[in-house]
């Protein structure tokens, strides 16, 4: 498991100067990445993604380039410049050569120009210390990751705990309820024996829906308070959501997926139920997956 945040950053030197790669990652629903390159630089920006790209699969990265001379600029004579002046200066003095004074070259505009380096050259130079960078990135994003990985199975294991609970209590209430139900009932045939046995006997087919109407209110309380489904989805959930904890592969989506249904489930048995221990775990399970989707938005 890894975080979507971290930071990495490495320095190295070429010709005099000093160079910079600081990366610095953050959670996002996607993949997002920005380049902060001088110009002069911008040709090594396609490399770069090719290579984050096979590394990072989620979050938003910023990628800093940063460049520092540490000694004067090196300055050359522009020489198709300069040739071009000469050219002038004979038409102007109608003569087949001239010779510019050095005190006249120094004043001529853009006579000098900053000498051009092949950094591309160094191509592999960059890739080196920006892997390096990223390696880092990964390490801080990998640490964060085991952080998180300890919070999800901590509350994982909490959320199957009160999970067990009601499940115990929603079998110990069926039995009672299923009691009750039945005592209710023979009560009610026995109240309605007159009306139920001549219906039998004229109707029979009416028979189940007279007793229906008589026994509706209590038949539905005992059927819809069963939340015995929603309990036991809730335990295969939590089962597979801990194996995915355990995945190399990011699995941020899916877990976030996974939990959005659990939570579901949960709402669903509070729903159901009218026993407060049951309710009570509900709010415990529920306060512990809100803390879990926290988490999960800055996993990969």
């Amino acid at each position: 498991m890894e975080s979507m945040t971290g930071y990495g950053e490495s320095h190295f030197t070429i010709e005099g100067f000093k160079f910079a790669f600081y990366l610095k990652s953050l959670n996002s629903k996607y993949f997002e990445v920005s380049y902060h390159f001088p110009d002069t630089f911008r040709w090594f920006e396609f490399r770069a993604d090719e290579l984050i790209k096979k590394r990072i699969n989620r979050g938003k990265v910023d990628i800093f380039l940063d460049v520092e001379s540490t000694q004067p600029s090196q300055n050359v004579i522009n020489l198709p410049l300069l040739n071009s002046y000469e050219q002038i200066f004979q038409n102007l003095y109608n003569r087949k050569k001239v010779s510019i004074p050095m005190e006249v070259l120094v004043q001529l505009p853009d006579i000098f120009e900053a000498k051009d380096i092949a950094w591309s050259q160094y191509l592999q130079k960059f890739e080196f210390y920006y892997l390096r960078a990223m390696a880092k990135l990964k390490r801080a994003r990998i640490k964060e990751g085991k952080k998180i990985r300890s919070i999800l199975i901590r509350k994982i294991r909490d959320i199957s705990r009160y999970n067990k609970k009601n499940s115990i209590i929603q079998k110990r209430d069926l039995k009672e309820q299923e009691t009750v139900f039945s005592e209710k009932l023979s009560y009610l045939i026995e109240s309605n024996k007159e009306l139920l046995e001549k219906r039998l006997n004229t109707n029979p087919s009416d028979f189940l829906h007279l007793l229906w109407n008589i026994a509706r209110d209590d038949f539905r309380y005992f059927i819809q308070s069963d939340a015995t489904e929603e309990i036991d989805r809730i335990h295969i959930h939590l089962d597979e959501a801990t194996l995915k904890v355990d995945m190399k592969e990011p699995q941020g989506k899916i877990l976030e997926f996974f939990f959005q249904e659990i939570l579901r489930e949960v709402n669903t048995v509070a729903s159901k139920t009218r026993n407060i221990d049951m309710n009570r775990n509900a709010v415990y399970m529920k306060t512990s997956i809100e803390e879990i989707r926290e988490q999960l938005r800055n996993i990969e």
